[in-house]
């Protein structure tokens, strides 16, 4: 994630410039880590940050994060592509491999505080998103739940438009303090 307004390398990316007061940021280095590839930013028109990132078994990368924005790219062929509310929203979107389009985004959360932190691929591709929500997060019927908990487990598809399941675990006593 980057307040800063020269990253380099993005000249023909997905996001060549901060498009808010944060975005997230993705790269590319060789394999020695000796040259950078290339980057592209990520976000929408305010606070935008990312903090985990998988490839799927053909390149495509997918970034999940936290945001405050209404606009993030790729949204229209989402899950949810609306900003759902509260004072921020996680979020997964997908990217091709070399960064140049964002193939689809979804919005995931509440009207309270959330957030996606950690994401990985199952060996069918499917998305898998651990997050932490304020709020009362969707739970698919016949999973396992604390209700009221605030962590959150979602299976979304590989084109991010279909909830396989959704649940919350853990602690149901979480205090957020501004």
């Amino acid at each position: 994630t980057t307040t800063s307004t020269n990253i380099p390398g993005t000249a023909g990316k997905a996001q060549a410039a901060n498009a808010g007061s944060s975005d997230g940021v993705i790269a590319q280095f060789n394999s020695t880590l000796s040259a950078l590839n290339w980057s592209t930013y990520y976000g929408g028109s305010s606070a935008d940050a990312a903090y985990s990132l998988s490839l799927d078994a053909s390149s495509n990368i997918f970034i999940c994060g936290g945001t405050l924005s209404n606009n993030i790219p790729g949204r229209a062929a989402g899950l949810n592509t609306a900003f759902i509310g509260g004072s921020a929203d996680g979020y997964v979107a997908k990217l091709n491999p070399t960064a140049t389009s964002v193939s689809t985004a979804t919005y995931l959360g509440t009207s309270s505080f959330d957030e996606a932190y950690i994401m990985d691929l199952d060996k069918n591709d499917n998305v898998y998103i651990f997050g932490q929500t304020l709020g009362a997060y969707p739970v698919s019927g016949g999973v396992y739940s604390n209700a009221g908990a605030k962590q959150f487990i979602h299976k979304i598809n590989n084109n991010l438009n279909a909830t396989s399941f959704s649940t919350v675990f853990g602690t149901t006593n979480y205090q957020y303090v501004n």
